[in-house]
């Protein structure tokens, strides 16, 4: 039972790693084809207070 709870839970992971790899291959890729759009949002950012999550 336990080995199978581990088994599930390293499939899980691969699962997500894989899914971020290729959202950050996406984001090189858009920052690549519009850098100026890149530029202007890490400009925009400055100066933020929070930068975590609901901020």
């Amino acid at each position: 039972m336990r080995a199978r709870r581990l088994r599930t839970l390293g499939e899980e992971n691969s699962r997500l790693k894989k899914l971020l790899a290729e959202a950050m291959l996406d984001n090189v890729v858009l920052k690549d084809l519009c850098p100026d759009l890149a530029g202007e949002r890490a400009q925009a950012g400055k100066g933020r207070v929070g930068t975590g999550r609901g901020s």
